[in-house]
């Protein structure tokens, strides 16, 4: 991975090492914005300026509650306010809700278009998404009234990179870190040069230049323990692994990133060491603990993880968490008496209790493994008896009911877990399929809709929509959830066929050429790709190209029965009758065993005349695959031709007999009614 997108994915990660800020720079033009803004000429202002004065206060301290309150009285008496408004964006972007924040700032920006903070936190948000075009613009703004801004210029040397245009990218880094060494946006970017250039001593300088202006800026760390490992400096990495820890004792990340250097390193000892004593100094995080299981588990053996969650579970019975652990532990080794023995004693120990439900919901799964869905429905009854919007017990029952038809109760448990948690992605999942069972696939496709607003999506879930996007005939749409299906798997012939398809309604010829040529490069599908290309040849008009498509995909793959059928068809609106039949019958010599050719050839015989040869290659076909409904009935054609009614009548039934389709005794019976056999035909 390079250090650039290892830098990038650290910035778009808003829960990760992003947090680590302490005195953002954002921050800062803040304080300054809301001091410069407010002026107390009035009652109204005063109080204005007190709310703010305490929102920001508390906005420093990590109190967000009471921040967002005061900033929030702050609009009660001036709702124009744009210093309140951009402290609730950045309250908002600190919370996860990215949409609430960028709502916030564009507000500030329509009241002042030159807001300096709130075009700084648009940056922050476009190149964290990776709109760089956006960033540049919102960058461009602040720089035309602040040349001088090394934040922004390194937002702006970020934008610039992702966009490929390196070499300006890189002039903009260099004289953003001559105004701060410490510029962290900037140093990703000349870090990047310099390792791209094999030149990693010189972007070591670089960073610890940085590190010196910006000593507590975590993300600096970060960068330069990516290219320490790049160098081979595993002591050196070690060093500032251990440092992080040391310096963020309650935060489990950098002891779990230092245990896994030890692993990689084979190192289990110090792995397990640095596990335990975090876990020591943090008595009252129960993830420590499971870390220790966990790691046990992975690196030692199970017997000794199940051992260690034994200990833990008797140390503090009550703590469901170590019930649970202890209790997939066995299950992962196959005992499964022992983890329902455990579960059980969970249940046992505090019926109602929040360990409890999570117990029975475990114990619900085994039993539904076991297909005894009669205990699983009675412990799903008891949980939501206890706790009625219990989303795990809410989702399992969601399940059962869809996988038994019962689409309205599905739906009914996934909505009310919805309504509790609006972002679950399994419910929401659920739900479009359920509500597309159930024929409302205009609120299906809205909710899948949803969730690529939720998270990137997967190739099924644009697979869905683009196909209720086709059956609502909204093609556009449909069309950009294919390709960007086709980005995550470029070989799907299905996808590329519909996506021809819908190029070919558009009549957008270039294009779906283009796209079925990429079936022709993959030797897997290309001869689908030749007849999709041969489909684009008849709709313009083009037969001797539609042949010469048709001809590819068949030798490509000879057992396709659309490519044959359709230069059948071709071949005698060209050249007639009888150049149809000597191509087929060439085809069917060589490759004597398709029953579907001799039938093809059956076929055309008999619309030359040839009734006696149409009946010999028919009765091949059969003998080839006596489940042809096609042939019997071609067949059965051929007979009436001839006005041999016995020929008819043997053959329907033999097909009757063999398929068991009642479509053939409904020939058959419309057959004699024909011939005036009413009680026959009844």
């Amino acid at each position: 991975m390079s250090i650039l997108v290892y830098y990038l994915m650290i910035l778009k990660n808003r829960k990760g090492l992003l947090n680590m800020l302490t005195k953002s720079f954002v921050r800062i033009l803040s304080v300054l914005m809301l001091v410069g803004l407010i002026a107390a000429c009035s009652s109204g202002e005063d109080r204005q300026e007190k709310y703010l004065e305490r929102a920001q206060a508390y906005f420093e301290e990590g109190d967000i509650d009471k921040a967002r309150i005061e900033a929030r009285n702050v609009l009660q008496i001036n709702p124009k306010n744009t210093a309140a408004r951009q402290l609730l964006g950045e309250i908002s972007y600190d919370d996860g809700d990215i949409r609430k924040a960028y709502g916030m700032f564009l507000s500030v920006l329509d009241e002042n278009p030159d807001n300096i903070a709130a075009h700084t936190s648009m940056a922050k948000i476009y190149i964290a998404v990776k709109d760089y075009d956006k960033t540049i613009e919102h960058s461009n703004s602040i720089l035309a009234i602040e040349s001088d801004n090394a934040l922004v210029l390194g937002y702006k040397a970020l934008a610039l990179a992702g966009q490929g245009n390196i070499a300006k990218a890189e002039e903009v880094a260099a004289g953003a870190l001559l105004l701060d060494p410490g510029s962290t946006e900037a140093l990703g970017v000349m870090v990047q040069k310099y390792f791209n250039e094999k030149s990693n001593e010189k972007g070591l300088a670089v960073l610890e230049r940085g590190q010196l202006a910006n000593p507590d800026e975590v993300r600096i760390i970060s960068m330069k323990i990516s290219l320490l490992e790049n160098m081979g400096k595993t002591e050196a990495v070690e060093a500032e692994l251990i440092g992080l820890a040391d310096r963020f004792p309650e935060e489990s990340r950098y002891t779990q990133t230092l245990a896994k250097y030890y692993v990689r390193e084979s190192n289990l000892d110090a792995a397990e060491a640095a596990l335990r004593g975090f876990a020591d100094n943090n008595e009252d995080d129960i993830s420590a603990k499971l870390s220790i299981i966990s790691f046990l588990l992975q690196q030692r053996s199970k017997e000794q993880a199940i051992q260690q969650a034994e200990s833990y579970l008797d140390e503090d019975k009550d703590q469901s968490k170590f019930s649970a652990a202890l209790a997939q532990l066995h299950l992962f080794t196959g005992d499964k008496d022992s983890a329902v023995s455990v579960l059980e004693a969970a249940v046992d120990r505090d019926p109602r209790s929040v360990g409890s439900i999570e117990a029975r919901n475990i114990l619900v799964s085994i039993y539904l493994q076991e297909e005894s869905v009669d205990k699983a429905n009675n412990l799903l009854a008891e949980v939501l008896d206890i706790e009625p919007e219990n989303a795990d017990a809410l989702l399992t029952r969601a399940r059962l009911s869809l996988s038994d038809g019962e689409i309205k109760d599905g739906i009914s448990d996934l909505r009310v877990i919805l309504k509790n948690d609006p972002e679950s992605i399994v419910a929401m999942t659920l739900l479009a399929a359920a509500q597309e069972l159930e024929g409302s696939e205009g609120l299906a496709l809205d909710n899948y809709k949803k969730l690529m607003t939720l998270q990137a999506p997967d190739l099924a879930v644009l697979t869905s929509a683009a196909r209720l996007a086709i059956s609502s005939e909204q093609y556009q749409e449909a069309e950009s959830y294919i390709r960007q299906a086709l980005e995550l798997e470029g070989d799907n012939a299905s996808l590329v066929t519909n996506l021809v398809k819908l190029l070919v309604l558009k009549e957008d010829w270039d294009a779906a050429r283009s796209f079925a040529n990429r079936l022709v490069d993959s030797e897997k599908s290309r001869a689908l790709g030749y007849f999709l290309l041969a489909g684009l040849d008849t709709r313009l008009e083009d037969q001797d190209s539609a042949i010469k498509n048709l001809k590819a995909s068949l030798k490509a793959e000879p057992k396709g029965v659309e490519s044959l059928t359709g230069l059948s068809s071709l071949i005698t609106e060209k050249n007639g009758l009888e150049a149809a039949v000597a191509f087929v019958g060439e085809h069917c010599k060589n490759y004597p065993t398709q029953a579907h050719c001799r039938h093809l050839f059956g076929s055309l015989l008999a619309q030359s005349g040839k009734l006696d040869l149409a009946i010999v290659e028919l009765e091949e076909a059969l003998s080839l695959n006596d489940k042809l409904l096609i042939t019997y009935r071609q067949l059965a054609k051929v007979y009436g031709s001839q006005r041999n009614k016995e020929g008819v009548v043997a053959v329907l039934e033999r097909g009757l007999a063999a398929t068991q389709d009642q479509g053939l005794a409904f020939d058959m019976a419309n057959f004699y009614y024909q011939i005036g056999d009413f009680q026959k035909s009844s």
